[in-house]
């Protein structure tokens, strides 16, 4: 049986932590002589209900290329159709007015 303060120092958390998941009911302490104890397998088994699992990336997937024959509809960097070279504009003119 642990205290909490071990029980704390064990998992890196704050004695606080340790309360508050007592009185939510998901750790499962016990009060022998007034003082809060828990059981070293009570305290793994929240541990694990704690694991998060992380999601498989998906792998990266080549981008579709055009068929032969067929132009790309991308636009090309720099032109002064992009979305940077609209900002400067409509800057420059809120500056001249």
């Amino acid at each position: 049986m642990l205290t909490i303060q071990e029980a704390a120092e064990r998992v890196r958390l704050t004695q606080w932590a340790l309360y508050r998941a007592v009185q939510r009911g998901e750790l499962t302490a016990y009060k022998p002589g007034g003082r809060l104890r828990i059981r070293e397998a009570d305290l793994e088994a929240w541990l694990q209900s704690t694991r998060v699992r992380t999601k498989a990336r998906p792998a990266t997937r080549p981008a579709p290329a055009a068929p032969p024959g067929v132009l790309s509809a991308a636009r090309p960097r720099g032109t002064a159709d992009s979305v940077r070279a609209r900002v400067r504009a409509s800057r420059g003119k809120r500056r001249a007015a």
